[in-house]
């Protein structure tokens, strides 16, 4: 028994034994696989570092481009002389350059203040309205504004669009436009001192484009040929007028004005119209040098000329009715020496030798009696044939306008010259004592 109560002894021990030598085989075996799943785990790890490594060079570079970008990014702001200024949706600001400081007073610890709690320098400006209006509309906005100290900006107002197309804000820029302002009110000041130049001068003038069109006149072309601004302006010149500067000479002068940059004086026109009296042109033209894009234009310049023309005929004509009137008071003095004198020399002679003829025979006196009462008939005829000349008299009995009928009639009988009168239907009154 106590063999057996020792051998009972002796095995519970050794079962001991195989169950922790059981156990610590499944622990080794447990080891064993924790061990491999650590080596796993390991792998895995080193391959997350290599993948980390390459993610952190990426970040590393992209944080280099970042940052030069946003160095570049400040140096431009920095150096460029146009003021900018971000806002965001609820008009606060977010970033500026330095150039806005000129206008609006704004520092670095403004940045995430609204906008609308700072004054510009700008006359009549809004910006927290305007800016408000562009987000509403999305539409940009451009005003040229002057501010307190003399000088103009072109301001403009954007939609700030950030990535597909997401509204961010607005993005306000600032130009400094005082020079282009000044050289524009001072082109306006030019033009308008030359304006007046030509407003004062008499002639009417005119400016053409390039296709002969009206680009504008002064007062005395409207005045002259009786148009209008609105009738005038952007039409073509051989429009005008029912076409009557439609003339192919005309024509050809203004093109060689431009091509060959060639003046012309003295063209002369003839116009007449229902609604014009009949006058006679001088045009002038010149070509203006500009160097606009859409190229030089062309001065013409329109001399009435009409009176001097006529004053010109009136002494063409004065100077052929003086001609006509010494031709006839030469013809006059010749008839009356030749033809009446020689008659009232022939009737002395007779009477000289009436005497005579009285002695010797009655009827040779009677004879020579009828003889020289014939001869003082003709010469009688002779004087009224003059003094008719001289003064008709129908012009006494029946007035002007008969008496320069007959005179045109008798002239054309005496010298064969066909003669035209247009006369008043009217008499005209004439002091019968001159």
């Amino acid at each position: 028994e106590q063999l057996q109560m020792a051998r009972a002894e002796t095995q519970s021990p050794e079962e001991e034994l195989r169950s922790y030598n059981e156990e610590l085989q499944s622990a080794n075996e447990e080891l064993q696989s924790l061990n491999e799943e650590l080596e796993t785990s390991k792998e895995e790890l080193q391959s997350l570092n290599e993948e980390l490594a390459t993610v952190n060079a990426e970040l590393q570079g992209k944080n280099e481009a970042l940052s030069s970008a946003n160095d570049d990014i400040k140096n431009l702001f920095d150096s460029t002389k146009i003021a900018t200024l971000f806002l965001d949706t609820h008009l606060r600001v977010k970033r500026f350059t330095p150039e806005v400081g000129k206008i609006i007073n704004l520092v670095q610890e403004d940045i995430g203040r609204p906008v609308s709690h700072f004054n510009s320098n700008l006359v009549g400006d809004n910006l927290a309205q305007h800016s408000q209006e562009v987000l509403d509309t999305l539409l940009p906005e451009e005003t040229e504004l002057s501010s307190t100290d003399g000088r103009w900006y072109l301001r403009s107002i954007q939609p700030y669009r950030a990535t597909h197309n997401v509204i961010g804000g607005v993005v306000v820029t600032f130009i400094d436009i005082t020079e282009r302002k000044r050289l524009e009110l001072a082109a306006e000041e030019a033009r308008q001192f030359a304006q007046d130049i030509v407003e004062t001068v008499r002639e009417p003038l005119l400016v053409l484009d390039r296709d002969f069109h009206v680009v504008s006149a002064n007062e005395s072309f409207y005045r002259k040929f009786k148009l209008t601004a609105p009738l005038t302006e952007r039409r073509s010149l051989f429009e005008l007028i029912t076409r009557q500067w439609d003339v192919p000479e005309l024509r050809r002068l203004l093109e060689q004005v431009l091509s060959e940059d060639h003046t012309f004086d003295n063209f002369m026109m003839e116009q007449g119209s229902p609604d014009l009296d009949h006058i006679i042109l001088l045009l002038n033209g010149r070509r203006i040098h500009r160097g606009a894009p859409d190229g030089d234009l062309i001065l013409l310049a329109f001399e009435d000329v009409t009176d001097r023309e006529k004053k010109a005929e009136l002494r063409a004509l004065a100077a052929r009715l003086h001609a006509v009137r010494e031709e006839e008071t030469t013809r006059l003095a010749r008839e009356i020496h030749d033809e009446l004198s020689g008659s009232l020399t022939a009737l002395k002679m007779d009477l000289s030798l009436l005497p005579d003829r009285v002695a010797k025979d009655h009827n040779l006196f009677l004879e020579k009696l009828r003889s020289m009462s014939e001869l003082i008939d003709n010469t009688l005829a002779q004087v009224r044939t003059i003094v008719t000349e001289l003064r008709p008299v129908v012009l006494d009995k029946l007035g002007l306008i008969p008496a320069i009928e007959w005179r045109a009639r008798e002239f054309q009988e005496r010298s064969g010259i066909a003669c035209e009168t247009h006369l008043p239907v009217e008499e005209i009154p004439m002091d019968r004592d001159r």
